[in-house]
């Protein structure tokens, strides 16, 4: 067997180096280039956030501090304050009801991340309607107006609170009711069963169109 030329050898030591300098160096080059642009977004950052300073929110939802007491709406059960409410609500409307008793509603395009936002009290309700101790019209006409109303003052999230009472046949009437009559406003664009200490499955949050 013949003995390996050491010339060669050593030109493909050489060779290897060489190699090894220039994988080095590109790996130099695109780590300088990354931190450089990781430099470049973090300054931008800190430009358009300015002097903002963090909430640390943790586990903790952030609610108002105390719910806005019920707008005394039973007037519109007057029959002279009946012609207020003129967008009646008819109360066949099963068809357009979410699936489930307490299933949440939204129309199309309003995005999942709004419906959860909403469960957690985002936007906070701006005004709360009680229908408690109403029959089926006068809740009716309670709930057309008290919608107008709002819509008026430009609020974005309001509680409707219908309560859990139940018919002589056992299904709560005025809870189906609510929501059958809320799916027939354009103006409403989702709902969802309230939190436990805002009336829970006995009330509504109601988000509302915004005012153009």
């Amino acid at each position: 067997m013949a003995a390996a030329d050491p010339r060669q050898a050593l030109a493909d030591i050489r060779k290897q180096l060489s190699e090894e300098r220039r994988r080095q160096e590109i790996a130099a080059r695109e780590k300088t280039e990354k931190d450089a642009l990781a430099r470049r977004e973090a300054g931008l950052f800190r430009a358009l956030v300015g002097d903002a300073t963090p909430v640390n929110q943790g586990d903790r939802v952030l609610r108002a501090a105390k719910p806005p007491p019920p707008v005394p709406l039973r007037r519109a059960a007057d029959p002279a304050q009946a012609p207020r409410a003129a967008a009646a609500f008819s109360d066949g409307a099963d068809d357009l009801l979410p699936i489930g008793e307490d299933a949440p509603f939204a129309r199309d395009g309003v995005a999942p991340q709004t419906l959860r936002k909403l469960r957690r009290g985002d936007p906070p309700p701006q005004a709360t309607l009680d229908l408690h101790g109403l029959n089926r019209d006068q809740a009716r006409n309670a709930l057309s107006g008290f919608l107008q109303d709002a819509l008026r003052q430009g609020a974005r999230c309001v509680r409707v609170v219908h309560g859990k009472g139940l018919s002589s046949h056992g299904q709560p009437v005025l809870k189906t009711l609510v929501r059958r009559w809320l799916t027939q406003s354009g103006q409403v664009l989702a709902y969802v069963a309230a939190a436990p200490a805002d009336g829970g499955d006995g009330a509504l949050l109601v988000l509302l169109q915004p005012r153009g």
